[in-house]
């Protein structure tokens, strides 16, 4: 399996946020069976913002029980922009 949904599945079960852009290269095959679950069972979205005038803009929304965040990148592929949690702006 791969693409963006997989992988934004991934970075939520698994990886090594210290890596840079090698975060999924050390995920462990539960972490990878967790991903494809959640991919099956339409739990992960991949859309296109539009406008955006940035050649590299990413931003993921993740819920869990105690509600939800949406972390931003731009420009490069670790540079954060924002941070939301719960609709405050933490960063």
């Amino acid at each position: 399996m791969a693409g963006l949904p997989i992988a934004a599945a991934l970075g939520a079960t698994g990886g090594n946020p210290d890596a840079g852009l090698e975060v999924l290269l050390t995920a462990s095959p539960q972490a990878i069976a967790q991903a494809k679950t959640l991919v099956a069972e339409g739990k992960v979205t991949v859309g296109v913002k539009t406008p955006c005038s940035d050649v590299l803009y990413s931003e993921a929304k993740v819920y869990g029980q105690s509600g939800y965040a949406i972390v931003s990148i731009a420009k490069e592929h670790t540079h954060v922009v924002r941070c939301e949690c719960n609709g405050k702006v933490v960063f």
